[in-house]
């Protein structure tokens, strides 16, 4: 059984720096009393896991604490209040574990109120850091390379010189619970003033920083989350309001940097951040999540940053952008990312109702050709998929040799009749084709009943491994026309012939929809060919796309075989190689013996 010991320290009422009472009753094992905090840490007969209890009603302490012990203290009766005058508040040593702080208050230290450093396990809950770093630039909270189990709940740090919390250089598992982090830092400086900031420097790794539930980080000097990642440092896997909801408004000041006024700023190399927030800001400068890189050539840039399921509020023109990722035409442009932001899963972006009003408010790659891209998900139904090819399917994938050979088209394919598609898709390069592994252009449509008209089309890139994408490379669809609820899923090729789904899809649909599983998945008695055991896929060689294999087609292919011609428009090129030869007669001519036909009504 951990001991406890019970502590009614020194009240403090501090004039011209005299102690006018003092109250003090501690029992310890049968010593004492203590009439300060490190006094009953330092006492040998204090052991790791012993409780410390502080009464608020009677303590209010002069001293810097200096816990070497994984003691608890918990502030009972009230929130105890430590104001030394001098140094850390409360300095946790290298040689402490486990250390656990409950109901405390540390203002007016002239460091850090809290600093931890090389601590394994760590927790904090109700703890306050109020104007911490008097006259010098020092944060709230500390935590230097700091492992195990860190948990911090409901933390609140204000008004401190530089940031509210720190947590960097090989700190990792750090959960952040909830707390408000406002007003804190230095107008004017980029590396000052966040609510929270996550650091990794001088080769130093920092990792798996979670921040959820009801978090506060708002009215900042600078940014109300800010990640810095150093050249040859490594800062991953960071996650902002996985549960919960994340507050960043009004960051910023309104004479500050490029830099300033971000709801979350990410500078240098940082990878994989994805955060969910509501993002509000009114007249300050800057943008709502920036991202930077640590030099003008835009090199050591974050990557893998991805913002889903946030709000973007109060942006009314493009220089002051919801999303950008530099500081560009913006006042103090001198750095800039050149790589994604991917901005998907319903972000909402207040007052913007199209997708031109949206790319007012992001600043990416078509305002300044030095960026990198903001790929984000336009307003509309999502529909997930899965379907195969048979003339380019070979062993558990289909070919992406058009996309190798440079073939397929920047803009889709599908205008001309039959399938008079007048649709905008386009990709920006070809590149887009062989770094996501297309195979080819599909045209999807919507349909309410299996005999009706198409109510939503749409061209998509089709994955070598069967998932359609976007042309933003995400794996799901964006219809701008259709409404959720069922529909019946069409997927349409240039040469191959069209399949429906068996019945109407409940859409948006989480999991895609996958024809490949079985036959009965589509429309119709036999719609598709055994690609594999268990695999199918839509069957090639209707050259015309008139929704039969017969002698036309043949009629189609013949002249192209004998002269040798390659390329895209090629329609006979059923395996998609890129050449009409012979492997696509050995496609086309089982298909023509077995008369078969499309079953999409």
């Amino acid at each position: 059984m951990k001991k406890t010991y019970t502590i009614f320290f020194l009240l403090n009422i501090l004039t011209l720096s005299i102690a006018i009472g003092q109250v003090v009753n501690t029992v310890h094992g049968g010593s004492g009393p203590y009439s300060t905090i490190q006094a009953a840490i330092d006492n040998s007969a204090t052991l790791n896991g012993d409780y410390i209890t502080v009464d608020a009603s009677t303590y209010s302490a002069n001293e810097a604490i200096t816990v070497t012990k994984g003691v608890r203290i918990y502030g009972i009766n009230g929130t105890p209040i430590i104001t030394p005058l001098s140094g850390v508040g409360i300095y946790i040593a290298e040689s402490a574990g486990n250390v656990d702080l409950q109901n405390l208050k540390v203002a007016n230290a002239p460091a850090q109120g809290i600093f931890a450093y090389n601590v394994i396990g760590l927790y904090m809950s109700n703890v306050t850091v109020d104007h911490n770093g008097t006259g010098a630039n020092y944060s709230g909270i500390s935590l230097v390379n700091v492992t195990g189990t860190v948990n911090l709940t409901n933390v609140t740090a204000t008004n401190n010189a530089r940031h509210g919390l720190e947590i960097g250089n090989g700190s990792t598992n750090v959960q952040v619970n909830g707390g408000t982090f406002t007003g804190n830092g230095v107008a004017g400086d980029p590396s000052s003033g966040g609510g929270i900031i996550i650091y990794a420097e001088s080769g130093a790794t920092t990792s798996g920083i979670s921040i959820f539930g009801s978090v506060n980080a708002s009215s900042n000097t600078t940014a109300g989350i800010y990640l810095y990642c150093e050249s040859g440092s490594t800062l991953s896997n960071t996650t902002i309001g996985a549960t919960g909801t994340v507050t960043l408004q009004d960051n910023g000041s309104t004479s500050g940097t490029s830099s300033a006024g971000a709801g979350v700023l990410i500078y240098g190399g940082a990878t994989a951040t994805t955060m969910s927030a509501t993002f509000s800001r009114t007249t300050v400068v800057g943008g709502g999540l920036v991202a930077l890189g640590t030099d003008n050539s835009g090199a050591n840039s974050p990557t893998n940053t991805t913002v889903k399921n946030s709000t973007f509020m109060g942006y009314n023109n493009s220089t002051s952008p919801a999303i950008t990722l530099a500081s560009g035409t913006m006042p103090g442009a001198s750095y800039y990312s050149n790589q994604p932001i991917n901005a998907t899963s319903n972000n909402t972006f207040s007052g913007a109702t199209t997708l031109a009003q949206i790319e007012q408010l992001i600043y990416h790659k078509t305002d300044d050709p030095a960026l990198g891209l903001v790929s984000f998900r336009a307003f509309g139904l999502t529909v997930n998929a899965k379907v195969f090819l048979q003339g380019p399917y070979s062993g558990s994938a289909m070919t992406i040799a058009l996309a190798t050979a440079g073939y397929i088209p920047l803009g889709q394919p599908y205008t001309a009749a039959p399938f008079s598609y007048s649709g905008t898709e386009a990709v920006g390069s070809t590149a887009v084709f062989t770094t996501n592994s297309i195979t080819d252009w599909v045209l999807i449509e919507l349909r309410l009943t299996a005999t009706g008209a198409a109510v939503d089309r749409r061209a998509a890139l089709l994955k070598n491994d069967g998932t359609l994408l976007d042309i933003d490379g995400f794996p799901s669809i964006v219809f701008s026309t259709a409404t959720a609820g069922n529909y019946f899923i069409v997927v349409k090729h240039r040469n191959h012939l069209a399949i429906m789904s068996a019945a109407a899809v409940a859409l948006p649909n989480a999991s895609a929809y996958d024809f490949t599983t079985a036959q009965a998945q589509a429309y119709g008695i036999n719609p598709m060919k055994l690609l594999a055991t268990g695999i199918y896929g839509l069957i090639g060689g209707d050259a015309n796309a008139d929704g039969y294999i017969n002698g036309t087609d043949f009629n189609v292919y013949n002249p192209r075989f004998v002269a040798v011609a390659s390329g895209y428009n090629e329609r006979s090129d059923f395996d998609l190689s890129g050449h009409v030869d012979g492997t696509d007669f050995n496609i086309f001519n089982p298909n023509f013996v077995a008369v078969l036909s499309t079953k999409v009504p």
